[in-house]
């Protein structure tokens, strides 16, 4: 008897789905080539980031050595002040 009623219901759910099947077959294709052009633009933004985030590294990299330079350059700018300051101490205590 159950198995009746499940029957009773499976029929017309089950013909229901068949139709919304065909039915949504020709949706589908149209959202397949409306989403393709999306698709390619979604692409090319993502291989325009990974050429910005390659030349953002590299400009990092750039903007470090620039830094390590300056501070040599600092460094070496010290320790000539420090050797003119002790040279003007000696030529003021002859």
């Amino acid at each position: 008897m159950r198995s009746d009623k499940l029957l009773k219901l499976a029929v017309p759910v089950l013909a229901t789905l068949a139709l919304a099947g065909c039915h949504v077959t020709p949706v589908k294709e149209d959202m397949d080539s409306a989403m393709d052009p999306m698709m390619e633009k979604l692409d090319r933004a993502y291989q325009l980031a990974q050429q910005a985030r390659s030349e953002a590294a590299r400009a990092s990299d750039e903007a470090q050595a620039a830094q390590d330079t300056a501070d040599r350059a600092l460094a070496c700018c010290r320790r000539n002040s420090e050797q003119m300051d002790r040279m003007f101490e000696k030529a003021m205590m002859k």
